[in-house]
């Protein structure tokens, strides 16, 4: 898909979908500005969604980790999947002039994905966090944010599950599965030809 500006685009989204607390997608753009200003390609890849009452902007990457806010957010709205236009994003960048986040995006089948994401989820072992001075450390998920009082905070947190190649894993499978390349989900058997 060709590179769109998204708040443009989501911003009719918006006008179409959400008939209250439109102004979150306010909060969406920030996110995805700042997002365009890092080097990392998780820190740019989203999941989007439109419902009656208000938008989210989540990190696709957070939404693979039980016990993430942004695992919960996806997930929650299950109820009302039916209202939803959920879309995956990939901001690639700022317009020439400044004014315009731009990016690729990706409809999603939001009913059909939550029961894949459920499947796939894997628990948060470790938390990462690093600091302006460059220093990193781990600590186990089970003591943050209980245990890990930092001064000055953490300028970047990142969540870490058992194995990381697992949970790339799971998320390449689903864009397949977005892109009607992947497995799909058990149901019927499928009718045969015979002879």
């Amino acid at each position: 898909m060709e590179k769109t500006d998204l708040a443009a685009f989501l911003s009719e989204i918006v006008s179409e979908n959400t008939k209250h607390y439109a102004e979150d997608l306010q909060y969406d753009i920030r996110r995805l500005f700042h997002a365009a200003k890092k080097p990392n390609i998780e820190d740019k890849s989203f999941y989007w969604m439109s419902r009656p009452n208000g938008t989210w902007c989540v990190k696709e990457r957070n939404v693979f980790l039980q016990g993430s806010s942004e695992h919960s957010i996806w997930m929650y709205y299950g109820y009302e999947a039916e209202k939803i236009r959920a879309y995956r994003i990939v901001v690639t960048g700022i317009s020439h002039d400044g004014t315009a986040v731009c990016g690729k995006v990706y409809p999603l089948d939001y009913a059909g994905q939550l029961a894949r994401i459920q499947r796939s989820a894997m628990p948060i072992e470790a938390v990462e966090l690093h600091f302006a001075d460059g220093h990193a450390e781990s600590v186990p998920f089970s003591r943050w944010p209980q245990e890990t009082h930092h001064d000055p905070a953490p300028e970047y947190i990142r969540f870490l599950p058992k194995s990381e190649a697992e949970l790339t894993a799971a998320i390449l499978l689903e864009h397949r599965c977005q892109a009607g390349k992947g497995k799909k989900t058990p149901g019927k058997p499928l009718k045969t030809h015979t002879r």
